[in-house]
């Protein structure tokens, strides 16, 4: 096992989180770049994803030599700490196990700073330091410096790596990217991305939007799936259905529908969309549980897609009513209108409901609703 040179080990770093007579104002850890080069990252023996650590510190973490002096641990006041960067996309507020933790246990891992600065900038572990705050204790931070704000970032997704990649953070990290000078491109290469992959061409789609529209993915109430139909969309357009977006959690097939028949509706009859918006009376659907609302908006939406088609179903259903067709007999289209012919079937349990069930039908044989029913679509 690699341990850098020194009295102190960093096996023990965590047990000097608020022991700081121990550890000196400025601490060397004269890490040698040929361990690192063989998979000895310092991260993957203290900090909690070291599961494949040594691997990302090559590639992303250590992406080249650090200056004379190496690493650095340092002893710094929290309140000592920037960190307003716009590098911090995947930073998140202290969870309630997390700060239970805390007080039982204290901090036992240093955060990761860049002190080449007046202040020292944060680069990970703002929960920790938020947590500090409220104690008159100093935050060990693993000084990394100096690094242009691009590798803050780079080192920044490095160390929460172990997050799940979702698509509120992976869009995150984009305007992160592309708010610290990066193209595009860079930003999926920061994240691993190949250009030509789906995720990455929904992710440059999405990134056409206003950053305001990040809100409805973080919240769960859009998804990446639907950015190239929402990249279409003017800006007069896209105003006109973030409504539906703020008042419900629409699930990935429900707004790809939602959308795609409102926008194809609009360019058939060469209607506005907010028109179109308008015809759905978001405003009559709130008295709704969410489920039935959106129901009813996709009802709507689809009746002025399909307007033919939503007619024929209207007759469809009243005829099916009108037959009072018996249990257990089910009536089914076997088509989308085009024959007029119709299914029946039958679900038995014992073989006496064969003789029940045929003389149940044969009383509504001479039904006039049979003709109503097939002669829908044969219009």
């Amino acid at each position: 096992m690699f341990r850098p040179s020194g009295r102190i080990r960093l096996g023990s770093v965590g047990a000097l989180a608020f022991r700081p007579s121990l550890v000196q104002a400025s601490l060397p850890l004269a890490v040698p770049m040929r361990a690192l080069a063989r998979g000895h990252s310092i991260f993957s023996r203290f900090w909690p994803y070291r599961e494949g650590v040594g691997k990302l510190s090559r590639q992303l973490l250590f992406p080249r030599g650090y200056p004379d002096g190496g690493l650095r641990l340092l002893r710094l006041p929290p309140a000592t700490i920037d960190t307003a960067g716009s590098w911090l996309p995947w930073s998140e507020a202290p969870s309630p196990e997390l700060k239970a933790n805390v007080e039982r246990w204290g901090i036992l891992h240093p955060i990761l700073v860049d002190a080449s600065a007046d202040r020292p900038v944060l680069l990970d572990g703002l929960a920790r330091l938020q947590l500090a705050q409220a104690t008159e204790h100093d935050l060990l931070a693993l000084d990394v410096g100096p690094l242009s704000p691009s590798e803050r970032l780079i080192h920044h997704l490095a160390a929460n790596f172990h997050k799940p990649p979702t698509e509120a953070r992976l869009i995150a990290a984009c305007r992160a990217a592309t708010s610290l000078g990066s193209t595009v491109e860079e930003a999926l290469a920061i994240l691993h991305l190949h250009p030509k992959t789906k995720t990455a061409r929904l992710l440059a789609d999405w990134l056409t939007l206003p950053p305001t529209w990040d809100t409805w993915l973080a919240r769960g109430h859009a998804c990446l799936a639907a950015a190239p139909l929402l990249a279409r969309l003017t800006a007069e357009e896209r105003a006109a259905v973030e409504p539906l977006l703020a008042a419900y959690a629409w699930s990935q097939g429900a707004l790809i529908n939602l959308l795609s028949w409102l926008t194809e509706a609009a360019c058939r009859d060469n209607v506005p969309m907010p028109k179109l918006v308008a015809q759905l009376s978001l405003e009559d659907v709130h008295q709704l549980s969410p489920q039935d609302a959106m129901a009813r908006l996709l009802a709507v939406a689809k009746r002025l897609r399909y307007p033919e088609r939503s007619r024929l179903e209207a007759r469809w259903s009243e005829a099916v009513r009108a037959l009072h067709l018996p249990a257990p007999w089910q009536i089914h289209r076997t088509d989308e209108f085009e024959t007029g012919t119709v299914e029946l079937r039958l679900r038995i349990a014992q073989p006496a409901e064969v003789a029940a069930a045929a003389a149940a039908l044969a009383q509504q044989a001479q039904s006039t609703a049979w003709q109503d029913i097939l002669e829908v679509g044969r219009a």
